[in-house]
Parts: structure tokens; sequence; C-alpha cells
């Protein structure tokens, strides 16, 4: 059982309150970023546990020193590489947090979600998870976009079983691991995080928990994102044969829990909408190189899909416009989201990064410089040791 946190002062959290998994495969040369990001929260019952999924890189000493330069983190060692699944549920299986956060190695946290997180979590004793919204950024650092694409609140919310229900038939997609604290005891007794549903294993957890529990939303920019083609949710949704295969796995898992016991007509719509962000990240990611052929079968396309969307590679090609219009004739076709929701929202989205395009800018280059300095020290404690 998690460690009972007891409050030090109006925000200080002890001995633990949360607990923050990084896994790591290999990524020891971004590692001491994220880890950064965490300490510069500077709140007190935090701990961070570094997972180590059977590295295969030299990592070893950046691993033992990270340990030495602060006494909040310790590193489990897997002996070999199962996944990030796998290395998710080692971490849950450490944590001695009330609550959990998940933090991918190659991404970082806002200062100050952790405390508004578990402030809003206190509040809301019924609630599994809370969780704010995240900034997409490419690894050269680019801001592309913000996320929830479709927010489930306009302001600061619990969301009761009975309101997921209702607003996921509108909305959808509204939790991030980076951007979201977890309930420890809630998660674990729903199991932790299904090893063979891959890169879809958080997704379906959440909508297994939100269904069953509600959430809270905390609107504002809690955490970013750092996206590539080469990760494991990236590559899962890319390769069509792993996204039929896992599609088919999550389908089952949502028709026999809370979800299709509660909103049985969600499960095919989960299927529509996710179908339709696996075209736009190919669209996304391969541009022109994007095959019509397996957009249409992604999408599970008709022949009027298959004329339309080859007429648009054959006059346009499928890079900016012609995958926008692509898009828009999916959008129309298969009504994953109603279009004027689609249109208010990325309104939204617009005025959320450019009210906070400066603010993340200057916090992205604080945590990075913060990064570069753990490294420095990461560097001296190991060369000290060798």
């Amino acid at each position: 059982m998690p460690n009972e946190a007891v409050r030090d002062g109006s925000t200080a959290l002890s001995p633990v309150a949360v607990s923050v998994v990084i896994p790591h495969y290999n990524h020891s040369h971004i590692l001491p970023r994220a880890v950064a990001s965490v300490l510069a929260e500077r709140m007190t019952g935090v701990e961070i546990i570094i997972v180590d999924d059977g590295s295969t890189e030299a990592c070893e000493g950046v691993l033992a020193a990270l340990e030495a330069a602060d006494p909040s983190v310790r590193v489990i060692r897997c002996q070999k590489n199962q996944g990030a699944p796998a290395a998710l549920n080692v971490g849950l299986a450490e944590a001695r947090g009330e609550f959990v956060n998940f933090l991918g190695a190659d991404d970082l946290l806002i200062p100050g979600f952790l405390r508004a997180m578990a402030d809003a979590l206190r509040a809301h004793p019924d609630a599994a998870l809370a969780c704010g919204d995240i900034v997409i950024v490419s690894t050269d650092s680019r801001v592309l976009g913000v996320r929830p694409f479709t927010a489930p609140s306009w302001h600061a919310e619990y969301l009761s079983p009975a309101m997921v229900r209702r607003r996921i038939m509108g909305t959808d997609n509204w939790i991030c691991n980076t951007a979201t604290l977890h309930r420890t005891e809630i998660i674990r007794a729903h199991g932790g995080f299904d090893s063979a549903l891959g890169s879809f294993c958080d997704g379906i957890l959440c909508r297994l928990l939100v269904f069953g529990h509600g959430f809270v939303y905390v609107p504002g920019i809690s955490g970013i994102w750092q996206v590539a083609a080469n990760t494991l949710s990236a590559s899962s949704v890319l390769n069509s044969e792993k996204l039929e295969h896992l599609l088919g796995l999550a389908r089952r898992k949502l028709a026999g829990s809370v979800v299709g016991a509660t909103a049985p007509e969600y499960v095919e719509l989960y299927e529509r909408r996710l179908r339709m962000s696996a075209v736009r990240m190919r669209l996304l990611w391969k541009g022109k190189a994007a095959s019509a052929a397996d957009i249409i079968q992604v999408a599970k396309g008709d022949a009027l899909d298959a004329r339309v969307v080859g007429w648009i590679d054959r006059t346009i090609g499928l890079s900016r416009i012609g995958g926008m219009l692509v898009m828009s004739w999916f959008t129309v076709r298969r009504r994953p989201f109603n279009p004027l929701t689609l249109a208010v929202h990325a309104a939204r989205n617009r005025m959320l990064l450019r009210k906070n395009a400066a603010a993340v800018g200057r916090q992205l280059l604080e945590l990075n410089a913060a990064g570069t300095a753990l490294s420095r020290r990461v560097a001296a404690v190991d060369a000290a040791v060798h």
C-alpha cells in the first residue's frame, strides 16, 4: 500500500506522496533532462523511479550518477528488455506514493504540475486520475500543437462516470500520460498496463479508469511531449499489420469492460476515431510517400473512398494540401467527430498556444538548461567513480 502523504505547509507533501516513473531504454543521453524537469518542481515527498528496461547501451554510469546526484532518485535495473508496458508495470509495483505519474524519458513536466494535480485529486477523492494539457514538440523543439485536441471541459472540473459517458461521444483522447497523475491504489486495482496492447495500453487503461471512477481535468499546459516517427506509439500506428492486431485486442478489451457494459456504442466509435488518427499519422509522417491504398485499407474505405483518395493522390499528391483534403473527406464520411466541434476546439487550441507560447518557450529553454546542468553533474560523478 502507498504511504499516506502528510502535508508539510500549504503545498509540500511528505514523506512520499508522488512517485514519478520514467521507463528508459537506450535513452541515457536525454534521461537527465526528464529527471531535471521533475526536480524543478521543488516539492518534497516526490520520488523518481527510473526503470532501465534492459538497455544495450553503456548507460550504467549515467544511472548510478543520477542515483548519487539526488536522494529522491532510484533506479530499477531489468536484466532484459521487455517493452514499455512491462517497464511501466515494474515502476508501478515499486511506487510508494499515493499518486503516480508516468513520464517518457524524452518528455518534460512543467513545474507546478504535480502540486496542482495532487491538490485536484485530494479535492475529488472519487477520481481515478487528474490531467491537463500538453504541448507537442518535435525533436528539434518546434512546437507542433496541443493535446488533447478536443478537451473534455472548458474549465477545471471533476467528470463523473456518467459525465464521461456523455461527453466522450462528442470529444475524446483527453488523457496523455505525461500530463496525468494517477491514484496509485486504483490503477493497481485495475491490474496496471496490459502488455498485450502494446502502445495502446495506456489509452485503454485510462478509458477503463475514467468510465469506472471519473477524473479531474485541469486546463493549462502541464507537460511537453516530444514526438518522433520511431516512437513505440507512432511505429505501432504506422505498421498496418500491427495496427489491425492491436485494434482487435483493444476492441475486445473495451467491449468486455465497464465501457462495453455502460456505453456499448462507444466501442465502434473508438475504432473509427483510432483509424482516423492512423490515417492522419501516415499523412503527417510519410507525406508524399504515403500510399493511397494503405490509407484506404487503414480507414476501411469503400470504392468511393478509393476513387476520391486515388484522385487526390494523382492530381495533388498526399503532402500538405492533399493530406488536408483526405482528412476532410474522411471527417465528413466517417464523422469521428462533429466537424463544428473540431473547428471550435482547433480555435481553442490556437488561443491556448498563442497565450502560452512565450512561457512554454522559456520553460523549454530553462528545462533544457537544467537537464544540461544535471548531465554535467552526472558526468562529474561518473568521472570521480572511475
